[in-house]
């Protein structure tokens, strides 16, 4: 930013308290200073990964109880019975570290998951996903689900139940430890949580056990919180009505950069968003009339691709949703567009 002469637009360590769409679809924006500035145009680009989700589990736990949005390190849980509740991500992420230094760990899915190794033939496994996206949906499926048997087997192996659904139909965990570590007797799967009772946990299978500490792997809420829940709230959506993942059919002067959560690496998409918004600001990118069809249309199209859940609201195909979105940058864009519509 400094190198090209960006810092002085930005204000660093200023929350914004309040953003406020006036009558002629401008902004109004308040600081939480009190301060209050006006714009033509707001691009909201807070990301979907700062207010924790927490599970609903009946019943008080007496140990340690934090989301993994707070986990830092496994120094603490030396030594402790840990339990890690969800197998997305940051979850098996959490559940291998922890079993390295814990006395036992265990971790807890109250549905079956596809875990997926990081690698395939010595290169990360979402670099296949751009081959399979060119063949048809009837063969991509088999293909994938070959492909992961050959590598990890039958996950009812390692203790797990088998996903009954498509593996294109949902958001894969990528770990190449966690079904080491089940395997070796270092992390216990469990079933999902029927209630807490002191340190005890009771898991919906009948079993119970003890814990020091339990880490809450389950997501985050869509927040906005610096606009009126009345004005946009996409907290409990299984699908987000918005053009393109950021354009909004009744709001024509927002823009959600990075409301995505792809199959892929999200530094491209957001980075693709930004610069087509920044074309229609610049008046070289106008925008399509029929914005809540072709929103709509998304919707659809999601409906049909992953699973209706809010797990999914986010989702998308990374290379087909790249491509969506380069086509629109305009051909007499400036050289910085046309490089990352080469990407």
């Amino acid at each position: 930013a400094r190198h090209f002469g960006l810092e002085k637009h930005i204000r660093f360590n200023t929350p914004v308290a309040r953003a406020e769409e006036t009558s002629d679809k401008k902004w109004r924006i308040t600081l939480e200073n009190g301060e209050v500035l006006h714009f033509d145009f707001l691009f909201a680009a807070n990301g979907h990964h700062s207010v924790p989700r927490w599970p609903d589990i009946p019943g008080m736990f007496d140990g340690e109880y934090l989301h993994a949005h707070n986990y830092k390190t496994n120094v603490p849980f030396a030594g402790k019975r840990v339990l890690v509740v969800g197998a997305g991500n940051s979850g098996c992420d959490c559940a291998v570290e922890v079993s390295r230094v814990a006395r036992h760990t265990a971790i807890s899915m109250r549905r079956p998951y596809y875990i997926i190794p990081k690698f395939m033939m010595g290169k990360p496994t979402d670099t296949y996903n751009k081959l399979l996206t060119r063949l048809p949906h009837f063969l991509r499926q088999p293909i994938q689900k070959l492909s992961l048997r050959l590598q990890v087997g039958d996950y009812r192996d390692y203790g797990l139940e088998r996903p009954d659904y498509p593996i294109t139909r949902c958001h894969p965990t990528l770990n190449s430890e966690l079904l080491y570590r089940i395997r070796h007797g270092k992390v216990h799967p469990r079933k999902g949580i029927e209630r807490f009772e002191g340190k005890k946990v009771h898991f919906k299978d009948g079993k119970v056990e003890e814990f020091d500490a339990v880490i809450a792997a389950t997501g985050y809420k869509i927040a906005f919180p610096f606009f009126d829940e009345r004005f946009i709230n996409f907290e409990d959506a299984e699908r987000i009505p918005l053009y393109l993942r950021m354009i909004h059919p009744g709001h024509p002067t927002l823009f959600f950069i990075g409301l995505t959560q792809p199959q892929g690496c999200i530094w491209p998409l957001s980075d693709l968003q930004a610069r087509l918004a920044a074309n229609h600001v610049a008046g070289r990118w106008p925008m399509p009339e029929n914005v809540r069809e072709l929103a709509e249309e998304e919707c659809r199209e999601i409906e049909k691709d992953f699973l209706h859940t809010k797990r999914h609201s986010l989702e998308v195909h990374f290379h087909p949703f790249f491509n969506k979105i380069r086509r629109q940058i305009p051909e007499d864009a400036p050289e910085w567009a046309a490089r990352v519509a080469s990407f």
